[in-house]
Formats: C-alpha cells, sequence, structure tokens
C-alpha cells in the first residue's frame, strides 16, 4: 500500500476546536449539534491543521458529515472511528458515568477549575443500571479530594491527579494496556461493510468527490495504532481516504 504521513504538534484540544471553528466562521451557538457532531468536529480541527490556510468547513451535515472546499472545489467528508468492540462496551459505561460527574462538578458553583485524572481500580465494577449511583460516589470523591487535597478512602478510585486548567474536567485512567496495530481486515471492515454502500447516497445529496477520514489512537483500551506494514492496495470508491491517528496527531493518507 501506498501511503504518506505528516505528524504535527499543536496546542490543547479546546484551543484547537475553537481556534478552528473562528477560523471557519461557524458560530457553535447558531444551530444546536449533538454530542456525536461535536465529537466530529473536533476531530475534523484536527484534519484541517494539516492543511493549513487551504481548505474550509463549507457545510455541516449527515450522509456525509461535512462538506469542505479545497482549491477550489467541494468535497464530501465522511468521519468513521475504528474501534475494538469489546473492551468498547466496558469503555461506553465509563464515559457514561464520568459525563454525569462532570455535569455535577459544572453545577458546582464553588469549585474552583482544574483537570482530574482519575486513575480506576482495575478490580472494580458495576452494572449498567449502577451508573446513576456510581456517579454520585465519583462526584462526592472528587468534590472531597478537590476541596481537601486528600483522597478519601475508596473502592472506586485508586489516585487523582489535578492538573490547572481552564475548566472543571474529570476523567478515568484505566492504566497501560497494550494498543493493537490496525491491520487489512479493520481497513476493510471500516470502508466496505460500513461506509462503501452509502457513497453513492453521498454523491446524491452532495457532489462526485468524496473523502473518508478513519481515525484511531485515542487514550483507550479499544482503538488502534497504525500499522506501517500493512502492504495490500485497498479498493474503494471513495477518492481520498486518510487514517488519523487522534491522541499522537499523526495523518496518513492511504489512497
Amino acid at each position: 500500500m501506498k501511503w504518506t504521513e505528516k505528524e504535527i504538534l499543536y496546542l490543547n484540544p479546546v484551543n484547537r476546536f475553537n481556534e478552528v471553528l473562528d477560523r471557519q466562521n461557524i458560530n457553535r451557538n447558531s444551530f444546536k449539534l449533538s454530542k456525536k457532531k461535536i465529537e466530529e468536529l473536533e476531530i475534523l480541527s484536527k484534519f484541517l491543521l494539516f492543511f493549513g490556510e487551504d481548505i474550509e468547513i463549507t457545510e455541516i451535515r449527515e450522509e456525509p458529515d461535512f462538506l469542505i472546499k479545497t482549491n477550489g472545489s467541494i468535497v464530501g467528508l465522511e468521519v468513521q472511528k475504528i474501534i475494538n468492540e469489546k473492551p468498547k462496551k466496558t469503555e461506553g459505561l465509563w464515559e457514561s458515568v464520568f459525563e454525569r460527574v462532570n455535569e455535577q462538578i459544572n453545577q458546582n458553583k464553588d469549585l474552583p477549575n482544574f483537570l482530574l485524572n482519575c486513575s480506576i481500580n482495575k478490580t472494580f465494577s458495576f452494572r449498567s443500571s449502577e451508573k446513576g449511583m456510581i456517579a454520585d460516589q465519583i462526584y462526592s470523591i472528587v468534590k472531597d479530594y478537590v476541596e481537601r487535597k486528600l483522597l478519601p478512602e475508596n473502592p472506586i478510585i485508586d489516585k487523582i491527579t489535578e492538573i490547572p486548567h481552564s475548566y472543571k474536567v474529570a476523567f478515568p485512567n484505566f492504566g497501560a494496556w497494550w494498543v493493537r496495530n490496525l491491520d487489512i481486515s479493520n481497513l476493510e471492515h471500516s470502508i466496505k461493510k460500513k461506509k462503501e454502500k452509502k457513497i453513492s447516497t453521498y454523491i446524491k445529496n452532495t457532489c462526485d468527490q468524496q473523502w473518508l477520514l478513519l481515525v484511531i489512537g485515542t487514550n483507550w483500551e479499544s482503538s488502534y495504532e497504525m500499522d506501517l506494514c500493512i502492504e495490500k492496495e485497498l479498493k474503494t470508491k471513495f477518492n481520498q481516504v486518510f487514517i488519523l491517528e487522534n491522541f499522537s496527531t499523526r495523518l496518513f493518507q492511504i489512497k
């Protein structure tokens, strides 16, 4: 497989997101964005940085996710995350719990701004029906830690690391894990099984030129890293296909 790689070292994700939206003259208050669309915009904002000033968002939509303008041409862009489904179920539970925790944190106006890295006890588990109760317990732990700078004894969080921040944010940390390489079967499944069959709809809805942005490389176990040894050529109707390693900010063009 022929591919090219680019790498960018840039500022923090919040500033990057705000900068790109400002540069594209996108007012987030002028329309309601779903959580999924905000996440896609954050991914797109990082992707656009590899192209400098030569590319811009012209429409936020569905099927495809965006219209962009590059070199005077309009292009449809679809975003697709590639994940390992097995650990994703557990991660989804924790994401949901910490969403509730952060809602409670931000409702408490007496708490200062902070970013808390919460190391989760690997032996702790819970059922989906217990999410609300677990979120309340974690909020109590976090609040106690912020106010007293001491971690109360508890079965959920082993350690908290606090970092100065412009917002109030807490997130779970599951420690070290083995990150799997993205292989050709994962790629083909994500392109052919999930997106290739929809490309005629994308073209009908927008334009002939269609790009696909595949996203890997988060700070979760369900993620993948790029396998630089992939050699098989991918056959796809998409005009260009990119893989973004989100956490390490590396971009690969595979078509």
